[in-house]
């Protein structure tokens, strides 16, 4: 299943998602195309080339061609230029089995001028600022808000605050929305229907930096009302794929600015919260009927965007006579070289057996009990291994101190204090040192991405000699709150402290219900070891979500490198 994204620009991180969706359900290519070659989301897309501007005639032809020839599933016109000639010309694409991510042309045109958005909301009862006619404003008080009729990105919207500032802002006024300031706070929606247009997926966030017309700084909310109204909104509308809605929104009314009937800058948090759209998208087109998941997301996660910068050499752009020979296989870009430039590792279980830090812990606790106590240190090891294996982890020291009949509340402190501070005496898996050495010999650089209290973990990195082999070392304990594994905020921080892209670095882990999912979003490659498992942690259902599941699957560390093929 391949994927084309119109007007890519610097949508590199949409680009991203549609990969890391791909390889999740089968693989597939994302192909890329714009009008400049300057386009840094063309250098990150697996397919990229070059096509006239949307006003060329030529524009819609070049596209199906490319479309055509590189088997594409589904086009994602990212551009409000593009969409009404996608709406247009979308039983073209259909007659050759392709998908468009667009709504009907009537939709389309009612959500691209913003006179015929608000006739729509007035005619269907949806609150929208009230808006002045070409004279209205004159008795009304300022401040006023304007914008042009046809526009996008916020270009030209403005404050005013008198009648001489609202002569200097706009020219003709027949071409300007002139409506009431509202000081509410503004909210984006990401919202997706199928095909049919049934509603699966509503995540609103408060815009809390706006640059250009796009959220820098954003938040998750949990607005069930909110949620119901843009629902009602998308439903009227006939809104398919995933669409952005703006709106003004004071706890308890709603009024509407615009829909933009594609994915929006932004879009990236709400994928982060839980709504990963390019994968329901993905499984939409493999003919399933999936499950609505209105207000399934995680509230309140913020999102801080940022620039990045992308260097290639000159001869590595597209070039207009690549363009021209459009089906020529594409200059190699060093940013998506097929071969790896960096593995992370998890690390209990991963590289070395963590049995080892967990019978020294106890070891530790036992000797204490005993000078204390005048018991035997080998019983008291016995005792708690037994526990272990009889009721798992978490109540070891609790269900110890009541055989031995001594005071959970003032010793049980004690005990966790004795466990979690020894120093343990650790060894990494005979196979491991070998490998880590032949993969830095190699010039990959790695990384540690790691769960657990901050402390503990970096007792066990020094005892094992770990540092000497990472590039960069991630304890998710030294992270902000929410920041543990299956977040992908950890591997993020690692791949930048590597500065090594998120499609050329792999994930070595184990834990299936926890350590795949970040990696995978990021469009990681990932790869499982096969282990007893955690000692002491009761084995759990594997989870529906594939997100969760790794790619490939291995007996070993040994047999993981292999299949990513290394060393």
């Amino acid at each position: 299943m391949n994927i084309l994204i119109t007007g890519a620009s610097r949508k590199v991180s949409l680009v991203r998602a549609f990969q890391s969706a791909l390889v999740r359900s089968g693989g597939g290519n994302v192909i890329a195309v714009d009008v400049s070659s300057y386009a840094p989301a063309l250098y990150v897309a697996d397919r990229r080339f070059l096509v006239s501007a949307s006003t060329d005639p030529r524009f819609v032809d070049e596209v199906l061609e490319i479309c055509k020839h590189e088997n594409v599933s589904l086009i994602i016109p990212t551009r409000d230029e593009e969409l009404i000639l996608f709406a247009e010309a979308r039983e073209r694409f259909e007659a050759s089995r392709i998908r468009v991510m667009v709504p009907q042309a009537e939709t389309v045109r009612t959500c691209c001028d913003k006179f015929s958005f608000l006739a729509f909301c007035r005619e269907h009862n949806f609150g929208i600022p009230r808006t002045y006619d070409r004279d209205g404003w004159r008795s009304s008080d300022f401040p006023l808000f304007v914008k042009p009729r046809f526009g996008k990105g916020g270009h030209g919207a403005q404050k005013v605050a008198c009648k001489e500032e609202m002569r200097l802002a706009i020219d003709h006024p027949e071409q300007w929305l002139i409506q009431e300031f509202v000081n509410w706070p503004e909210y984006t929606i990401d919202l997706l229907a199928d095909f049919q247009g049934r509603i699966l997926s509503v995540v609103p966030r408060s815009r809390q930096l706006v640059i250009a017309g796009e959220s820098y700084v954003s938040r998750t909310v949990d607005e069930p009302e909110l949620i119901a109204e843009a629902s009602r909104l998308a439903d009227e509308l006939n809104l398919v794929g995933h669409n952005t809605i703006q709106c003004f929104w004071d706890g308890s009314e709603a009024k509407f600015i615009e829909v933009n009937p594609r994915f929006g800058g932004a879009s990236a948090l709400g994928r982060a919260a839980g709504a990963d759209t390019p994968m329901m998208l993905l499984r939409l087109l493999d003919g399933e009927i999936l499950p609505a998941r209105l207000g399934q997301f995680e509230p309140d996660l913020v999102m801080l965007r940022f620039t990045d910068d992308l260097f290639l050499k000159d001869n590595a752009l597209v070039s207009p006579a690549e363009s021209r020979s459009k089906f020529a296989e594409p200059t190699p870009i060093s940013v998506r070289k097929a071969e790896l430039r960096a593995v992370l590792f998890d690390l209990d279980n991963t590289l070395y057996p963590e049995e080892q830090f967990v019978v020294g812990g106890f070891r530790a606790v036992a000797q204490f009990l005993a000078e204390r106590r005048h018991l035997g240190t080998e019983q008291l090891l016995q005792q708690m291994l037994n526990i272990l294996r009889l009721h798992g982890r978490g109540r070891v020291f609790n269900l110890l101190l009541k055989e031995l009949q001594i005071d959970s509340a003032s010793w049980l402190p004690t005990l966790l204090q004795v466990y979690r501070s020894h120093q343990p005496v650790l060894s990494l898996f005979p196979e491991t040192p070998v490998l880590l050495r032949a993969l830095k010999g190699r010039g990959l650089r790695l990384a540690l991405v790691t769960d657990g209290l901050a402390s503990i973990q970096r007792r066990k990195i020094a005892a094992l000699g770990l540092d000497a082999y990472m590039s960069a070392i991630v304890c998710t304990g030294e992270l902000s709150e929410g920041c543990a594994k299956p977040s992908r905020i950890p591997f993020e921080v690692a791949l930048n402290l590597l500065d090594v892209a998120p499609n050329a670095a792999a994930y070595v882990a184990d834990d299936i219900n926890k350590d795949f999912a970040g990696p995978n979003q990021l469009g990681m490659k990932s790869v499982q070891i096969r282990t007893a498992g955690l000692l002491g942690v009761r084995e759990k259902p594997e989870p529906s979500d594939p997100v969760f599941h790794p790619q490939m699957t291995a007996g070993s560390l040994t047999e993981a490198l292999t299949l990513l093929g290394l060393p």
